[in-house]
């Protein structure tokens, strides 16, 4: 681990001239740091064409998985999918906001006619020794009708909460909440929630090809490779809609991100299905209502898990 010395300084200075002038720590934290911009690209920007993806999937009919990229078995993968009746991504994990550790659960199910989309993160109690501060509480499902295309938002309640992500549970309402027409919904997250099941647009117009690992055969028959990606300008496009996701989530006023490092670890079996996917991510989220500092760095060690029969 390095040292950064000048982030340092500049803390020690801000905190300084607080004590001098009377002015909260947060504020002059905030003041003097500025958010790097977002992706200003729209979803169509980022991503392949589909008829760049169905050539790469007729391709797979012939060809085997050690043929591809990484990138395109991703794609492939994902086309895959977008294509079943029935699919399940499980996530879970650990996030570690400045040095408070919270649970996460959250489901993505295709079924019938919808596409559900579960998240469970609770609250938890920061002891700043002569304050107690609760993070946010996560508990909300998007509901998708491929017939109307439109996206139904309610928020439910816990009925168990820890300690693991494994034994997140909740219970939510059937009717009421939110309601999102297609317009709507990609005004607010830039993409329809069928092509964004994934956090992150893979493509070769957002992916650098030395940012993707060679493929390594696995003793299982199944292929692992990583995408690395480091630096707010390098990430800021593929996660587009993954930092309007967070925004929303993340129930803090006027959020804005800085985007440090990303981590895919992808395993893919030899019918081109996604196995897995690790994320490893690392980055700063800035708000007002963030408490003393006016900001979080945050550390996500997350894993998707997938289903692909209903059981």
């Amino acid at each position: 681990m390095t040292i950064n010395y000048k982030k340092i300084i500049s803390f020690l200075v801000v905190f300084a001239v607080a004590l001098v002038t009377g002015f909260t720590i947060g504020k002059m934290y905030l003041d003097s740091n500025t958010m790097p911009e977002g992706s200003t690209k729209t979803y169509e920007e980022v991503v392949a064409s589909d008829e760049e993806i169905l050539a790469l999937y007729n391709r797979s009919l012939s060809e085997s998985v050690a043929s591809f990229g990484g990138i395109e078995l991703w794609q492939i993968a994902n086309y895959k999918m977008s294509e079943l009746s029935y699919f399940k991504k499980v996530m879970t994990g650990n996030i570690n906001s400045t040095g408070q550790n919270l649970i996460l659960r959250s489901i993505k199910e295709k079924k019938d006619k919808t596409l559900s989309y579960t998240k469970l993160s609770p609250s938890a109690t920061v002891n700043l020794g002569v304050a107690s501060i609760k993070t946010p509480e996560v508990c909300s499902k998007f509901t998708y009708n491929f017939d109307t295309q439109n996206t139904n938002l309610v928020y439910g309640k816990f009925d168990v909460s820890g300690p693991t992500p494994e034994d997140l549970a909740a219970t939510f309402p059937t009717n009421g909440g939110q309601n999102f027409t297609k317009d709507a919904y990609i005004a607010e997250f830039k993409a329809m929630p069928n092509r964004a099941v994934l956090p992150y647009a893979i493509s070769d117009k957002v992916i650098p090809k030395d940012a993707v690992s060679q493929l390594s055969q696995n003793d299982d028959g199944t292929y692992t490779f990583t995408i690395s990606l480091n630096g707010h300008d390098a990430i800021k496009d593929a996660a587009l809609y993954y930092t309007e996701e967070i925004f929303f989530s993340c129930g803090y006023q006027s959020p804005s991100i800085e985007w440090s490092e990303v981590k895919l670890t992808v395993t893919i079996d030899e019918n081109f299905m996604f196995k897995s996917v690790k994320y490893h991510e690392v980055y700063v989220l800035n708000s007002p209502s963030i408490p003393v500092l006016k900001k979080a760095t945050i550390v996500d060690e997350f894993e998707d898990s997938f289903f692909f029969e209903e059981v």
